[in-house]
């Protein structure tokens, strides 16, 4: 997997009830549209900082890992090179 749609990533994470709605308006703040391919959802080059910033990356990041997203950066954060 690893491809979802921003909008299709928030109602998730609404739907998980695991995040309040500071946190996924947070998220929503930290996640854009690719150019590219129009509406997939990337992760902003800073977000990393800032989850940790408000200690959400390892909640976020458990829900990336259960739901297959971020596949990629989930590989890093687990060699610890996120």
């Amino acid at each position: 997997m690893g491809y979802i749609e921003k909008n299709e990533l928030i109602e998730r994470l609404k739907a998980s009830l695991s995040f309040s709605t500071e946190e996924i308006d947070l998220l929503n703040r930290l996640i854009e549209k690719d150019r590219i391919r129009e509406n997939e959802a990337v992760l902003k080059e800073w977000a990393i900082s800032e989850l940790e910033e408000n200690n959400l990356r390892d909640k976020f990041f458990n829900f990336c890992e259960a739901n297959g997203l971020f596949p990629q950066w989930v590989d890093n954060a687990k060699k610890g090179i996120d």
